[in-house]
């Protein structure tokens, strides 16, 4: 899928949930418009300088590393799990679901993730 100018239009670009996909390290390689917006982020600042984790609040980082990524790495997927997003002015509730991708040969390769939002919470 491309616009007028041959240029590849971003899958799921404006959805209602956010999109974030990351290399096996948590680093983050794509998100999404609409994960973009509710981040604040720039997507230069995300894309293959952050980490998945650097973006969650302190408790939603450790539940993440110590339950939700070895659930992930095991079975190859989550499903609805909350977390919080942490933003300059709060943080902001979100449901994620995720899943592994794998190679031809079965190899985890990336980690797709798909964002619901709860409601902003103001500090």
């Amino acid at each position: 899928m491309t616009d007028e100018n041959n240029i590849p239009k971003e899958p799921f670009g404006a959805a209602l949930f956010g999109l974030v996909t990351a290399a096996l390290d948590g680093t983050i390689i794509s998100v999404n418009s609409t994960f973009l917006n509710w981040s604040g982020a720039k997507r230069q600042s995300l894309i293959l300088g952050r980490r998945f984790d650097d973006l969650l609040t302190v408790a939603s980082s450790k539940d993440f590393n110590t339950k939700l990524l070895p659930k992930l790495l095991r079975q190859s997927y989550f499903h609805a799990a909350p977390m919080r997003l942490a933003l300059e002015d709060g943080a902001l509730d979100v449901i994620v679901s995720s899943n592994v991708d794998a190679d031809f040969d079965g190899k985890a390769v990336a980690i797709n993730m798909v964002f619901f939002t709860g409601s902003k919470i103001e500090q």
